[in-house]
């Protein structure tokens, strides 16, 4: 049966390689029952297995589309909510491009009417500075006249060289702000005049009156000059003890001793007596603070003179009676003697040129008044 069946196999399998060879035929010689039935099994298994899979495929396939038209469906919902939105958003957005352009042409005309004010407020301010009155230009002129005569009174009366700068500032500031140019040459010879005035090296009265007197205060506790005064020890006269154990030499020694115990010496080599006697201390120092006074005077004075006289006759009595060794006499003598070289009336320049100036111009502006 095998054998048969190998030998049929063999017979097909040549058969078929010559049907291969050969031209194609129209009819085809099949197997026997066995082999076309294993054949049509196996086809229908393929095409059940092909059906399967194509049902299988066709399932995934609509159930893919229907989850990818659910997809769409939310996807065009959500593209509907975002169109609403931006519609909404393009209408807030042409609401406020109005309103802001709005805004922009209020915002415009306010600018066009405060340029138009502006304009107007100026033409007024112009008209109002065309029509200043001259009555206030004279009164400024007025105010300059008085401040310069003010400083040359306090020059030439006083030597007040700062009131005398202060007040021609002020003027300067005066014809600075009125603005007048017919008056530049008079503000130039000003301005000359209070350069001149600040090179002068005036002497610090103030300061000088107020060392002066400080000094004054101070001259009880200036340092008189140191003295000594001898002792019986210095000169070496032994005592009773002494002398009864040495010569009679020494016995009359210690008898002076004791002798001259009883006896006051008052003959010092020393400047003056009145460095002993407390009273005649008491009017050394008033005398020197009256001689001080004196140059304190002389000072508010400017009196060159008198100044340095009072300042001589102080530093001869600082130099006799006091310790000029002492830094606070030392230091008094030195301050004294700067004093003594200080110019209390230093020449001052002149003054008077911008003044005559002023009242030259307020006479030629007179007469043009007078004569329009």
């Amino acid at each position: 049966m095998n054998d048969k069946n190998t030998h049929e196999i063999i017979e097909e399998d040549i058969e078929f390689e010559q049907y291969e060879d050969a031209e194609p035929l129209e009819h085809v010689q099949t197997s026997k029952g066995g082999s076309t039935g294993l054949v049509l099994l196996i086809v229908l298994l393929v095409l059940l297995l092909g059906g399967g899979a194509v049902y299988w495929l066709y399932d995934k396939l609509q159930s893919s589309q229907l989850h990818a038209d659910e997809q769409l469906q939310q996807y065009d919902g959500k593209m509907s909510d975002l169109s609403t939105e931006v519609k909404a958003s393009s209408s807030k957005v042409s609401t406020i491009a109005t309103e802001q352009q709005s805004s922009t042409n209020d915002f415009k005309s306010t600018l066009d009417a405060l340029a138009s004010k502006q304009t107007v407020f100026s033409e007024t301010l112009e008209t109002i500075q065309n029509k200043k009155p001259k009555q206030e230009s004279d009164w400024v002129i007025a105010e300059v006249e008085y401040l310069l005569t003010v400083a040359q009174q306090r020059l030439s009366l006083e030597r007040d060289v700062p009131t005398a700068l202060a007040a021609m500032q002020g003027a300067d500031t005066k014809l600075r702000d009125l603005g007048n140019p017919n008056l530049n040459s008079i503000r130039e010879q000003l301005i000359k005049e209070m350069n001149a005035l600040r090179e002068v090296e005036d002497a610090d009265i103030s300061g000088m009156v107020l060392y002066i007197a400080d000094v004054t205060s101070r001259v009880e506790s200036l340092p008189l000059k140191d003295f000594d005064v001898p002792t019986l020890n210095d000169m070496k006269i032994p005592s009773k003890e002494e002398a009864l154990a040495g010569d009679w030499k020494d016995v009359g020694l210690s008898m002076w001793g004791d002798l001259i115990k009883m006896v006051e010496i008052k003959d010092q080599e020393v400047p003056d007596e009145i460095l002993f006697d407390p009273e005649l201390r008491y009017f050394l120092h008033q005398n020197l603070q009256l001689e001080l006074t004196s140059a304190k005077l002389s000072v508010l004075r400017r009196d060159n003179g008198s100044m340095k006289a009072s300042l001589t006759r102080v530093s001869d009595i600082l130099q006799r009676y006091f310790n000029v060794e002492a830094a606070p006499v030392k230091t008094v003598l030195e301050e004294l003697g700067k004093m003594e070289g200080t110019d209390l009336k230093p020449s001052m320049p002149e003054v008077t040129q911008a003044l005559n100036l002023l009242k030259a111009y307020k006479k030629i502006a007179s007469q043009e008044d007078q004569s329009s």
